[in-house]
C-alpha cells in the first residue's frame, strides 16, 4: 500500500497501531484473566493514538468489557503521569488540542470530516459531529454484536479513517475492510462475492497508487475515488451486516 510508504517515511505509528488493534481482538476472550489482560494491554498500547484506535475501542468495549475496563483504568492512570510533566491542567490542555485539530485540518489531510467541512466554512461543527459519529457508531454495534467480526472491524476502521482529521498515512487503515471484502469474495455468495470481489480490486488499485509528489489534477481525482470507494465499502458492509442479521434471526 503506498500508505506504508508513507508510514515509515514521516516516522508514523499506523503500521504498528494495526497490528496491535487486530491482536488485541483475536486474543480477547471472557474467560480467564490471562487473554483479558493480554487483549487489554494491546489495545492499550494502539490507544497510543486514540484518533485512530477510538473507533475500535467501542467495539472492544461492546463485546469484552472486562478487558475494556482495563483499557480505560490503564490509560487513566498514563494520563495522570503524562499530566505531571505539563505546564497546563487537562482541561486546557484538551482544548489547546482541538484547537490545534482544527488548524491543523484546515491546512491538510483529506477525505475525513474536518477536512470536510473546513472545505465548506464549518470547521466550528468538526468536533460535535465527530462524536455524534461517534454515538451512532456505537449504536450500531451494540445492535450488531452477534455479527461477523470482520465485518464490525471493517466498519470500525472506515468510522476511525473518517470521523477525525487524518493524513495519507492512516489510509493504512482500510487493509481491514479489505480483508473482510477477501472474505466476502471467497463466500461465493452471489450476489454479495461479486460486490465484494469488484470493491476489493478498485480498493487494490487505490491503495497502490502513489498519492505524493503528483500533479493536482491527480491528486484531487485519486483522493475523490478513495473517499467514494470508503463511502460504498461502508454501505456495503452496513448492508451485509443487516443481512446476516436477519439470516440469523
Amino acid at each position: 500500500m503506498n500508505a506504508t510508504g508513507v508510514n515509515i517515511g514521516n516516522g508514523q505509528l499506523s503500521i504498528h497501531l494495526v497490528l496491535l488493534l487486530l491482536s488485541a481482538f483475536l486474543t480477547a476472550s471472557d474467560s480467564g484473566w490471562k487473554p483479558v489482560l493480554t487483549s487489554s494491554l494491546l489495545m492499550l498500547g494502539a490507544m497510543t493514538k486514540p484518533t485512530v484506535a477510538l473507533p475500535f475501542y467501542i467495539l472492544f468495549a461492546v463485546l469484552h468489557r472486562r478487558a475494556a475496563l482495563l483499557t480505560a483504568a490503564g490509560y487513566t492512570v498514563l494520563t495522570a503521569f503524562a499530566m505531571t510533566f505539563q505546564q497546563l491542567d487537562l482541561i486546557p490542555l484538551l482544548q489547546k488540542m482541538i484547537e490545534r485539530n482544527a488548524e491543523v485540518a484546515a491546512a491538510g489531510g483529506y477525505g475525513n470530516l474536518h477536512s470536510w467541512l473546513g472545505a465548506l466554512n464549518l470547521s466550528q461543527l468538526a468536533m460535535p459531529l465527530s462524536f455524534v459519529f461517534l454515538a451512532g457508531l456505537a449504536l450500531w454495534l451494540f445492535y450488531n454484536r452477534k455479527n461477523n467480526l470482520w465485518i464490525l472491524l471493517a466498519v470500525c476502521a472506515l468510522i476511525a479513517r473518517i470521523w477525525t482529521y487524518h493524513r495519507m498515512y492512516d489510509d493504512v487503515l482500510i487493509l481491514f475492510p479489505m480483508i473482510a471484502l477477501l472474505r466476502a469474495a471467497l463466500q461465493f455468495d452471489l450476489p454479495n462475492s461479486r460486490v465484494a470481489f469488484v470493491l476489493l480490486v478498485f480498493s487494490v488499485f487505490l491503495n497502490l497508487a502513489r498519492l505524493s509528489n503528483i500533479s493536482e489534477l491527480r491528486y484531487l481525482l485519486l483522493t475523490a475515488a478513495h473517499q467514494g470507494c470508503w463511502i460504498v465499502m461502508l454501505a456495503f458492509f452496513i448492508r451485509l451486516a443487516h443481512r446476516e442479521r436477519i439470516q440469523v434471526r
